[in-house]
């Protein structure tokens, strides 16, 4: 009884507290001058700190293992051959699978030829095929393991030596022939072409001729060709009714030389020219004099007589009463 006593004077304590602190409040605010307080105006600034993501770099994953695949060592093991694939309507020709053999030397104007090329063409009917061994450094040339069958056989060395002909061979499987091929040294060779026609050979006038220089090469295939010569020195003789000199000039890039003489005189003419080793005569036309002047007459008008014949008088008026 007495603990609820004591709660009770407590409660009404504390109501009675609260009451004269509100009445207290309500005083205060009515009694403060509101207009009199001074405006105050904050300025806030935020600052933001921001610190960049922490990263972290990971281990690069491990290379993969290659898994080479394990090759046979196929050093020093024979290699079957390999047949030409037959072409429609063509037989194909071989070089090996039999047991005759070519052997020989290649000789030029100043003995053996080392690093001529030796063509051997075998013909099978109407179709035919080749194969080209290199010479030694002795000259010689050897086949070996051919086929029974016609062969033709040539040799040359580029640019300067070639055969004029083939030799022919035919051979048993188990046969062998031996061959000396003799190589020739081509030489040049000269043309003269004329660039004006035999009008031009005239008293007073410059005819003009050139002379071609062309040279046999040796091609590839061991054939002689003749192709201009550049960097000739070429010398022509001009006599006769053109005037009496001698002229030097070198070919052009394609082996031309062109020359201008004077005819003084009418009357036969000859040119003469040469390069290296080589003359020739250029079968020249004759200087002709010209023509003499014509000469043209004029017939004069016909001219008039004059009139001499007059009028009879006339009978006057009055002399017939």
């Amino acid at each position: 009884m007495l603990v609820k006593l004591i709660k009770l004077l407590a409660g009404i304590g504390l109501v009675t507290a609260g009451w004269f602190a509100f009445q207290s409040r309500e005083t205060v605010l009515a009694s403060y001058d509101w207009e009199a307080e001074p405006t105050v105006e904050l300025a806030v600034t935020t600052t933001v700190v921001t610190s960049p993501p922490t990263t972290r770099r990971l281990p690069d994953p491990p290379e993969p293992a290659l898994a080479l695949p394990q090759r046979r060592d196929t050093r020093g093991v024979a290699l079957p051959r390999v047949a030409r694939a037959p072409v429609a309507d063509k037989t194909v020709i071989e070089f090996s699978g039999g047991t005759a053999r070519l052997l020989g030397t290649v000789e030029g104007p100043e003995g053996p030829v080392a690093g001529s090329v030796v063509r051997l063409d075998r013909a099978i009917d109407d179709q035919s095929d080749f194969i080209d061994i290199a010479t030694g450094e002795d000259g010689t040339f050897e086949v070996t393991g051919l086929p029974g069958g016609r062969y033709q056989v040539r040799a040359w060395r580029q640019p300067d030596l070639a055969m004029l002909e083939s030799f022919t061979a035919f051979l048993r499987d188990g046969e062998e022939a031996t061959f000396t091929l003799t190589l020739l040294t081509q030489t040049t060779d000269l043309e003269l072409k004329g660039f004006t026609d035999a009008g031009q050979f005239k008293l007073g006038a410059r005819p003009r001729f050139g002379v071609t220089v062309r040279s046999s090469t040796v091609g590839s295939d061991g054939r002689v060709y003749l192709q201009g010569a550049p960097g000739q020195l070429v010398t022509v003789q001009t006599g006769g009714a053109l005037a009496n000199q001698q002229l030097t000039m070198v070919t052009d890039a394609q082996g031309v030389a062109v020359f201008s003489v004077a005819c003084v005189r009418s009357g036969p003419a000859s040119i003469m020219f040469w390069s290296g080793e080589q003359v020739a005569q250029h079968p020249t036309p004759a200087c002709a004099a010209p023509p003499p002047p014509t000469t043209t007459t004029t017939a004069a008008p016909p001219t008039t007589a004059p009139d001499t014949t007059s009028d009879p008088p006339s009978p006057s008026d009055g002399g017939g009463e």
